[in-house]
């Protein structure tokens, strides 16, 4: 019997220990490669780190674009006890409410990307209650809301983090918060146009968008690191190990003016408000360097809002983007071939010249109607004459004439090589028609962009030699290459365009751009909008202009697009220039060089 029962335990024994044996040859053979990737995955993890992106300054010191942090909420749809009512709490965080008061005007947006505090303001008669409205944003963001809600995931991505904390003091169940870096504009909408904006910190999509953002943005990105986390099977941390650390990207310094850049936007939007128009845009340059101190286009957008405007026009930098018909402001290039040729001089005086010629099938006519009259060459710069402009531009002939509008650099972008800049349309010379040599030379037929304009004049007040235009002044660890400059005019033919532009402001068309103390060179620019083949009763008014006259150092550039008011270039775009002109010579220490009368 106890034979037995020790045969019995030692076979039970012998097979617990195969048993053994044979589990610990699968753990350590067949399964080791799984169980060892296994227990590394649950004591080992890891994280990108991100890499910021470079700030923009502005030249006089002023941040205007940065990174800094915000929170996006996220929701957890199984936790959610009632979507309505978490969509209505935080809407209402967000600034977003069911009424407004009628006669103000709320902006309520919000969109994937962002989101905005909506402000509103309300007020009613003495000792009245405000009447409320439905607001219908109300209903619209809180269908949004749900709809996000209900789905998971993201709701609103980088609040600021005040608004958030607001969000998440409600205790919103299945309603939590994570950290992102957002691109953040200081003074929003300053400067829209030009900066653009970038997609979300870190996503595969940061470097879409537009403008400077856009076309730096391998100067601006930064390149992501790696962390690893080993824990142990508690998840206690027990090391951090840096094994790539992040790159922030480079800063970029503009040329741009902060405190320039606002008062030019301030003037433009104040001139589309009282002319009616549709837009307006203006370039302030250093003539003498190329370097852009203001680009501006009314109405802009707050840059923190950029992506709840896509597709829509204001985005446009007008300045770059938009073609447009020049009109008189383009007849510097008739004289300009016509002095060098020798075929004119300032005070040369044509005889009989009428006050309207056909061109084919076209009639070209004086703003005013006149009897034939002997006029200087001086003089029809200064009342800006169609007729006698055309009369000189016959003498210098189309081939000079595109000779001449390809060496001012009409027909192809400007250097700034800005994303979405437009070349302009130049009708090639074997394309002309018998009407061209009576339209091109006084600015119809031809499309520009108002930086071309801007360098050609930059190019007269300059001496005759044109700078390259630039934005970039500095570039964080990287030498900027010095702007290129090119002889356009010989000193003497300058000498006679200034001159003559001088004219056109003291006594000319461009009366109303004067500026007491200071002698102004300029030209005035009318001219009819194209439309289906013809031209339509809207136009384009210009002044370009720069002062003082005899030692420029600051030249400014206006377009007002469709004015309602009165479509003159010097009734509508030179008061804008004085406004600036007078403003930005207090502010840069211009000395006068005239007395004041």
């Amino acid at each position: 019997m106890s034979d037995h029962r020790l045969r019995l335990m030692l076979a039970v024994s012998l097979g617990a220990f195969v048993i053994v044996v044979g589990r610990a040859v699968q753990i350590q053979g067949v399964d080791a490669a799984s169980l060892s990737q296994k227990a590394v995955s649950q004591q080992r993890g890891e994280t990108t780190l991100p890499g910021l992106r470079g700030s923009i300054m502005s030249a006089d010191g002023q941040v205007l674009a940065q990174t800094q942090p915000s929170r996006t909420i996220v929701s957890d749809p199984r936790q959610v006890k009632s979507a309505s009512l978490t969509a209505t709490v935080i809407a209402r965080a967000m600034g977003f409410h069911p009424f407004k008061h009628a006669g103000h005007h709320q902006v309520q947006q919000a969109g994937k990307q962002g989101a905005k505090t909506a402000k509103s303001s309300g007020q009613g008669d003495a000792g009245k209650r405000p009447r409320l409205h439905p607001n219908p944003a109300w209903a619209a963001e809180l269908s949004a809301l749900e709809a996000a809600i209900r789905h998971g995931g993201f709701v609103v991505r980088q609040l600021p983090i005040d608004v958030a904390a607001k969000i998440m003091r409600h205790h919103l169940p299945g309603i939590s918060t994570v950290p992102e870096m957002q691109r953040w504009y200081p003074d929003g909408a300053v400067a829209s146009q030009l900066l653009g904006f970038t997609g979300i910190e870190g996503s595969a999509g940061a470097g879409e968008g537009a403008g400077l953002e856009h076309q730096y943005n391998d100067v601006l990105a930064g390149r992501p690191g790696r962390q690893v986390t080993i824990t142990d099977p508690g998840g206690m941390v027990l090391d951090t190990v840096d094994v790539q650390k992040p790159e922030n990207g480079r800063n970029i310094t503009l040329t741009l003016s902060a405190a320039t850049q606002a008062k030019v936007q301030d003037v433009l939007a104040a001139t589309v408000r009282t002319t009616r128009a549709k837009w307006a845009t203006g370039i302030v340059m250093d003539p003498r360097t190329g370097a852009i101190i203001a680009m501006a286009t009314a109405p802009g957008y707050d840059n923190n809002q950029a992506h709840l405007a896509r597709n829509q026009p204001r985005w446009s930098n007008q300045a770059l983007q938009t073609v447009y018909e020049p009109g008189s402001t383009f007849k510097v290039v008739t004289f300009s071939a016509a002095l060098t040729a020798g075929l004119v001089w300032p005070g040369e005086v044509l005889h009989n010249v009428p006050d309207h010629l056909a061109f084919g099938n076209k009639i070209i006519r004086d703003d005013i109607p006149h009897k034939p009259w002997d006029i200087s060459v001086r003089h029809i710069l200064k009342i800006s004459s169609n007729i006698g402009t055309d009369e000189i531009a016959q003498m210098v002939g189309k081939d000079d004439l595109m000779r001449w509008i390809r060496r001012y650099g009409f027909g192809k972008r400007t250097a700034l090589d800005f994303p979405g800049e437009s070349s302009g349309i130049v009708l090639p010379g074997r394309s002309w028609t018998t009407s061209s040599i009576g339209t091109i030379p006084i600015g119809q037929g031809i499309g520009v962009t108002a930086m071309q304009m801007a360098s050609m004049y930059q190019a007269i007040a300059n001496g005759g030699v044109m700078r390259e235009p630039h934005l970039v002044s500095h570039v964080q660890g990287q030498k900027v290459a010095a702007p290129w400059a090119r002889r356009i005019l010989s000193p003497g033919v300058d000498s006679q365009m200034v001159s003559m532009l001088e004219g056109v402001v003291d006594g000319g068309t461009g009366v109303q751009a004067t500026i007491p103390g200071y002698t102004v060179a300029g030209k005035t620019g009318t001219a009819q909008k194209p439309k289906n083949g013809g031209y339509s009763n809207q136009y384009d008014a210009s002044f370009v202009g720069f002062l003082p006259a005899e030692d420029p150092q600051v030249e400014i550039m206006i377009v007002v697009d469709s004015p309602q008011t009165s479509h003159f270039g010097g009734d509508v775009a030179a008061p804008a220039f004085e406004q600036i002109g007078s403003w930005y010579a207090n502010h840069a220490g211009i000395r006068p060089d005239r007395p004041v009368q």
